[in-house]
């Protein structure tokens, strides 16, 4: 089983000519994106840990948005609107397959891997290879990083708990 997770920077990320932002991982990749300051992170963090000593043909990466935010405005170029934390991404093939939109829940990871690995494969194998990322611009109910509302619980429909990413905290001198 995995052990290890990969600990991104920003020039782990690229975006290519069609606006698709790419991870210089190959195969299979589930990509958190977080923040120090999101309380919902830690959480979203453990269950990703685990989740990477279940699942075998998947590699485990992070990037922390704190350290690296020159990855906010690469995003701002791309198909990915990273907009929130926790953020979690399913690649293959450097691509972006689809953002994970669940309860931070272990089995429901778990699931969302295996059926976009799935669905990818049995795809590819029918030479369908058109995949749309999900676009969550209309999540609302979050809280922008450094706002003291983002220590208060919120929580969307599904259950999901998320601070929003500004991008001026990206080109803040402060930061």
């Amino acid at each position: 089983m995995n052990s290890s997770i990969k600990f991104c920077t920003e020039s782990d990320f690229d975006v290519d000519r069609d606006g698709n932002l790419r991870v210089n991982i190959p195969k299979y990749s589930l990509v958190m994106f977080y923040s120090t300051q999101c309380p919902h992170c830690d959480k979203m963090g453990d269950v990703f840990n685990a989740l990477n000593r279940r699942i075998e043909g998947c590699t485990f990466a992070m990037i922390n948005l704190d350290e690296n935010k020159e990855i906010i405005k690469k995003c701002a170029g791309s198909n990915i609107d990273l907009s929130y934390v926790p953020m979690v991404v399913f690649f293959a093939n450097t691509k972006p397959i689809m953002i994970y939109a669940g309860p931070c829940e272990l089995d429901d990871l778990e699931r969302f891997v295996i059926e976009v690995s799935e669905s990818y494969k049995n795809d590819n194998m029918n030479n369908e290879t058109k995949h749309e990322t999900t676009d969550l611009r209309g999540i609302k109910d979050a809280c922008m990083l450094g706002d003291e509302e983002c220590l208060k619980e919120k929580s969307l429909e599904n259950g999901v708990q998320q601070c929003y990413v500004t991008l001026a905290e990206a080109y803040s001198d402060n930061n």
